[in-house]
């Protein structure tokens, strides 16, 4: 049913979003970091839920519908088993991982391989996610960007004393360095969903002939150097100069994935 896929889609980008908050739980635990995690967590149940029920409506018995759909009831299972195990102890780095799966299983269930690219059971909805989830991470990394810019010129205006009235509505060094990590740390969970998603797209698209677009090793590069821009920030606790300068690094790496491929998602709209 129409519904039923509706459902279903919505709830694929309720998960994703409990993912991206979950990643940011384990990495710098706070407590609103952890409801925001659980309502989307269980916004995402429900949604599945509701879902499955609606498409098990249009079945004649239950045993074709398990027979067919017996990897998305995987992953509600596995989505309903880390509900209950949160309520219970705290593991957040098993409970990330858990659902990280549970989100891959559900997407490859919805978009295989080989599905027509329109159409009620088409992937249209997995490109639109791919590419909304690269734009708000593109922003995010943008401003990280942006921000780890201003700290090493202001770090250097002060350092040459040459600091004047240019600098006095820049918010502090520790402000811009918090800025930028806190921008960063969003955006990796964010662009690490978005590319999975595009992922599952372009090799449905193409199989993988779609490794050899350059879009794809200077989106997994992009990847990379933020994701390592977090790592220097949050747990190798580099000296906030020395991890600014990976951060505008990253910056540059990501001007020349727009510049060099024109894009900023994996995939394009299908004209």
């Amino acid at each position: 049913m129409l519904v039923g896929r509706w459902l279903l889609d919505l709830a694929i980008a309720v998960y994703g979003l409990a993912v991206s908050v979950m990643f940011i739980e384990v990495v710098r635990p706070t407590p609103a970091a952890g409801r925001t995690a659980f309502v989307f967590l269980n916004g995402a149940f429900l949604l599945l839920t509701a879902g499955i029920t609606v498409e098990l409506i249009g079945y004649s018995s239950l045993a074709a519908f398990v027979a067919e759909r017996t990897r998305l009831l995987y992953a509600w299972l596995l989505l309903a088993a880390s509900l209950l195990l949160s309520a219970v102890v705290r593991a957040d780095l098993f409970l990330l991982l858990t659902n990280a799966v549970g989100l891959a299983v559900v997407t490859l269930h919805l978009f295989p391989p080989g599905a027509p690219a329109s159409g009620p059971s088409g992937r249209e909805e997995l490109l639109v996610l791919h590419i909304v989830g690269a734009l708000v991470a593109y922003v995010l990394f943008v401003l990280a960007g942006v921000f780890s810019v201003l700290y090493l010129l202001l770090d250097g205006w002060l350092a040459a004393k040459r600091v004047r009235g240019r600098a006095f509505r820049m918010p502090p060094l520790e402000q811009l360095a918090r800025y930028a990590g806190t921008a960063a740390l969003v955006g990796v969970p964010v662009f690490a969903v978005s590319l999975f998603l595009g992922g599952v797209w372009a090799f449905g698209e193409a199989g993988f002939g779609a490794l050899r677009d350059p879009k794809v090793g200077f989106s997994g590069a992009v990847l990379l150097a933020y994701g390592f821009f977090v790592y220097v920030r949050t747990f190798a606790r580099w000296p906030w100069r020395r991890a600014m300068w990976v951060g505008a690094g990253a910056f540059f790496l990501l001007w020349l994935n727009f510049w060099t491929t024109h894009s900023l998602a994996l995939a394009a709209w299908p004209g």
